[in-house]
C-alpha cells in the first residue's frame, strides 16, 4: 500500500448551463467535497475548476462554495491548477486561441479567488495531449502539467508512478495518473474502501505514491454515495496526501519522456489507428468531420473579420462556442445527445450571423454543414448505427461506468 496519495480534481460545467443541473451539482457534490476538506485539516488536493464553472457559481450566488474554496486554498489543502476558460480542445486550436482560452482562465478565476489563486500547474480539458501543446504550455511558465498513464508511451498499466517526468526538450514536468484506479470512482465496482484497498494491491505500481485524476462530478453527481466512499477511504489513515506540487518534490528518481498525442480516453489501438483523440476528433466519425470542419470554418472566418462592426461580439460567442461537449457528445462511445450537438453547431453559426462583412458563401457553408449534421444524426439514429457504436465501445470496457447516477449501457 502506498504511503502518499495525490489527488487530482478536475470540476467543470459547460458555459450557459441549466441553473438546475448547477444546483444539482453543487448540493450533490461541489458541496460535500468542500465538506470533506474542511472536516480534515490534513486532507489535500490539487483543484482544476474552469472559468466557466467559476462565472457561474457567481452568477448563480454560489458565495459560500467560492467562500469555501477560497479559504482551503490560504489553508494550503487546495492547490489550484491553470486550464482553459471554456474547456476547449486546446491541442485541436491555433496557437493564437490556445493562449487566449488560457488567459481568460487567469483572469476569470484570480478576479473571483483572489491572490489565493496562484497555479504553477497545468491542466488540459480531457488531458487531450499534443507536441505542439505541451511547447505553448512550457512557454507559459507552467512548471508542470498532469496527463493520463498512456501518454508515456502508448500502453496501460506499465508506467511507474515512484518517479517524476521531464517532458523532452522543455522545462515541464509531468506526473502521469493511474487509470485503473482514478476509474474506479466513476464505477459501479467500487462500493467500500475495502474495495479500493484491493484493487490499489492488485495493481503494484504504486508502491510509494498513488496518483489519481478524475471528474470530482464522480464524487456523489454522478456515482452517488461515492462522496462518502472517499472520505472513508481518507479516514482509514493508510495515506499521506500531497498536492502535484509537493509530489514533486518529493521525488528522487527522474526520467525524460517524451509524450504521445493522446487523451484520457484514449486506448492503446487508438495509436495505430493514429486517432489520438477519439471521443472528440474521430475520423471514422462523420459527424466530428462535420464538426471540426464548421469549427475552422467560423476560426478562419472570423480572423478575418478585425475591422467588422460585429467583431467584439462575435469574439465573445467564439469563446464559449468552441467547448468540447459538443464534440464528446457527437462521439457515441458511448455519448449521445443530438440537441448539444445539434445547439453547439448553431452557437458557431451565430457568430457569422453577427459578423456584418462575412465573405460571400461562408454563411451558406456554414448553414449547410449544419443541414449535414441534422441528416447524419438521422441515419445513425434511423439505422441503429449509433447503439451498435455504443455497444462496441462498451464491449471493451471492464468496468460499468456510473453517470448522473445512473449505469451507462
Amino acid at each position: 500500500m502506498p504511503g502518499y496519495w495525490s489527488i487530482f480534481l478536475h470540476i467543470y460545467q459547460p458555459p450557459n448551463w441549466p441553473k438546475m443541473i448547477i444546483n444539482k451539482v453543487v448540493r450533490e457534490s461541489y458541496r460535500p467535497i468542500l465538506g470533506i476538506l474542511k472536516k480534515r485539516p490534513k486532507l489535500k488536493i490539487t483543484l482544476n475548476i474552469n472559468g466557466s464553472l467559476t462565472e457561474q457559481l457567481k452568477k448563480h450566488g454560489y458565495n459560500d462554495v467560492i467562500k469555501d474554496i477560497i479559504g482551503l486554498a490560504a489553508n494550503r489543502q487546495i492547490e489550484f491548477t491553470d486550464s482553459a476558460q471554456y474547456h476547449v480542445i486546446l491541442a485541436l486550436m491555433p496557437n493564437d486561441e490556445i493562449k487566449r482560452q488560457i488567459r481568460l482562465n487567469h483572469e476569470l478565476n484570480s478576479k473571483i479567488f483572489g491572490p489565493v489563486f496562484n497555479p504553477t500547474g497545468f491542466f488540459i480539458p480531457e488531458m487531450c495531449y499534443g507536441k505542439k501543446l505541451g511547447q505553448v504550455i512550457d512557454n507559459l511558465g507552467y512548471k508542470w502539467l498532469i496527463l493520463d498513464e498512456i501518454a508515456h508511451h502508448g500502453k496501460l498499466g506499465e508506467i511507474s508512478f515512484n518517479r517524476k517526468y521531464k517532458i523532452k526538450g522543455t522545462k515541464l514536468n509531468v506526473v502521469f495518473r493511474n487509470r485503473l484506479i482514478s476509474d474506479l470512482f466513476h464505477t459501479k465496482e467500487m462500493k467500500n474502501k475495502a474495495d479500493f484497498y484491493k484493487s490499489v494491491n492488485r495493481d503494484h505500481r504504486s508502491t510509494h505514491y498513488l496518483i489519481t485524476a478524475f471528474d470530482g462530478e464522480n464524487l456523489g453527481h454522478h456515482n452517488p454515495s461515492m462522496d462518502k466512499v472517499f472520505a472513508n477511504i481518507i479516514d482509514s489513515g493508510k495515506f499521506k496526501t500531497l498536492t502535484i506540487s509537493e509530489l514533486l518534490q518529493h521525488y528522487k528518481k527522474q526520467s525524460i519522456t517524451d509524450p504521445l498525442p493522446s487523451s484520457w480516453a484514449s486506448w492503446e489501438e487508438n495509436f495505430d489507428d493514429n486517432i489520438p483523440y477519439p471521443l472528440w476528433q474521430n475520423p471514422d466519425n462523420r459527424i466530428h468531420s462535420l464538426q471540426w470542419k464548421l469549427t475552422y470554418l467560423v476560426i478562419n472566418t472570423f480572423k478575418k473579420s478585425h475591422q467588422d462592426p460585429g467583431h467584439q461580439k462575435a469574439r465573445l460567442l467564439l469563446d464559449k462556442a468552441l467547448m468540447s461537449d459538443q464534440y464528446w457528445w457527437a462521439s457515441g462511445c458511448p455519448w449521445w445527445e443530438p440537441k448539444i450537438i445539434v445547439q453547439g453547431a448553431k452557437n458557431l453559426i451565430k457568430i457569422l450571423y453577427v459578423l456584418q462583412k462575412v465573405p460571400t458563401g461562408k454563411l451558406e457553408e456554414a448553414k449547410k454543414i449544419l443541414i449535414d449534421i441534422k441528416e447524419m444524426i438521422n441515419f445513425v439514429n434511423k439505422t441503429g448505427l449509433i447503439n451498435q457504436i455504443r455497444k462496441n465501445y462498451l464491449h471493451k470496457e471492464t468496468l460499468s461506468r456510473v453517470f448522473s447516477g445512473k449505469v451507462v449501457k
